[in-house]
């Protein structure tokens, strides 16, 4: 009799459930996610989450102010619910991280100091990061400045402190892509006369040009500048360049009496209410009938063959009188320099002081961010309903209006 053994049935193989994640299948498994990046850091270039008190700023940053007013609407924008994704807006860009050198699985702000801020007020409990261990002062002091320009303090704490480290002048502003001058400006940041700091501090002047060039002229004319910027914190005016460069042309004093031959400069606006003056050697007779012509040939002059009228113009006497018309020069003078000041007068009324430039960007209005830099064929533009602020292709933004501030 044979013997029949029944064949053993093979049950599933359940072996590879040791590494199964069922976080991933489920809803919500981004913060399971966060915390396990934060344990396990993510290779430099690949986008993680980690938790919020993960994350340090560093001592060292470049930036140093931040606007309250601005930090609560940047954490208002990431409290706002997408209306396509209806999720929470967050964290858009995440922040450039390096790691901590003494903390693992924490992290030290590259770049991003503001969206960290802004998140904390917006109660958020994660970030999305990147890993930049390689980036250097002059690429943090760059990353920061192109997200939000930084301020003139800001940057002149950086140089100085480059300037410390032994890097010269020339080695800052090629590591910057900035021309020497930029540098040059902003090394005298601490050094200014309080009245030229005070135009800083009180926010009436943030032009580091502007602050240079007060500055420089203080050393020769200490008096006026002082004067100049003590009226403008008095007055509650804002300066610009432009309107420090007008006041710096009128300390410059004429050198001497003008020679002979040299024609009248156009007036200044103070010369409004001058008498204009006649020409030299001029007969006060105004109803003399001699032809203009006439008066322009040099009578009288010893080298004239008799009954010359037009002599060689080489023969004319260097004192001869311009064409007059009432007495009153035809160029050169108070008529020709009121008739500029008209045309000037017209000029600046069709101009506008501060534009604001009106945009519409995916069906959403939107204006313009002039102030900040962005990479070629972009622009940072304001979102009007949430205040929300992006980098977008110029080619994707249409032009609305452009209105006066």
């Amino acid at each position: 009799m044979t013997d029949k053994t029944t064949p053993k049935s093979k049950g599933a193989d359940l072996s590879g459930l040791d590494d199964f994640n069922l976080s991933s299948f489920l809803e919500g498994g981004k913060k399971g996610k966060a915390q396990e990046d934060a344990g396990n850091a993510a290779p430099a270039g690949a986008v993680s989450y980690a938790p919020l008190d993960h994350f340090h700023e560093d001592e060292d940053n470049a930036r140093q102010e931040f606007d309250a007013q601005r930090l609560q609407e940047l954490a208002e924008s990431m409290t706002q619910v997408n209306p396509k994704t209806g999720e929470v807006r967050g964290i858009l860009e995440p922040l450039s991280v390096k790691h901590h050198p003494d903390k693992p699985g924490h992290f030290i702000i590259n770049g991003g100091a503001r969206r960290y801020r802004a998140a904390k007020l917006a109660g958020l409990e994660q970030a999305p990061y990147i890993i930049k261990d390689e980036l250097d002062d002059f690429d943090k002091f760059v990353l920061n400045d192109q997200r939000e320009q930084l301020s003139p303090l800001e940057i002149a704490m950086f140089i100085k402190a480059r300037l410390d480290e032994g890097y010269s002048k020339t080695e800052v502003a090629k590591a910057l892509g900035r021309p020497a001058s930029y540098v040059s400006d902003h090394v005298i940041f601490f050094d200014m006369a309080g009245a030229i700091r005070d135009l800083y501090d009180s926010e009436r002047c943030r032009s580091m040009q502007a602050l240079a060039l007060l500055h420089r002229a203080h050393k020769k004319n200490p008096e006026p500048v002082e004067a100049f910027c003590q009226d403008a914190n008095e007055n509650d005016q804002e300066l610009t360049t432009s309107q420090v460069r007008a006041f710096l042309e009128s300390l410059k004093k004429p050198e001497g009496p003008k020679e002979k031959d040299e024609k009248p400069t156009a007036p200044t606006g103070d010369s409004k209410d001058q008498e204009p003056q006649a020409p030299k050697d001029e007969d006060d007779n105004q109803g003399d009938t001699t032809p203009a012509s006439e008066t322009q040939l040099g009578e009288g002059d010893t080298d004239e063959e008799p009954g010359d009228q037009f002599p060689d113009p080489s023969t004319r006497n260097e004192d001869q009188q311009p064409l007059t018309l009432d007495g009153e020069p035809l160029s050169g003078g108070t008529l020709e320099g009121q008739a500029d000041q008209m045309l000037e007068q017209d000029e600046k009324a069709d101009r506008i002081k501060k534009a604001i430039i009106q945009v519409k960007h995916d069906e959403r209005e939107a204006r313009l961010l002039t102030e900040r830099r962005a990479a070629y064929g972009l622009a940072w533009i304001k979102y009007d309903d949430d205040g929300q602020e992006v980098e977008v292709d110029l080619n994707q933004v249409a032009l609305v209006a452009v209105i006066e501030a």
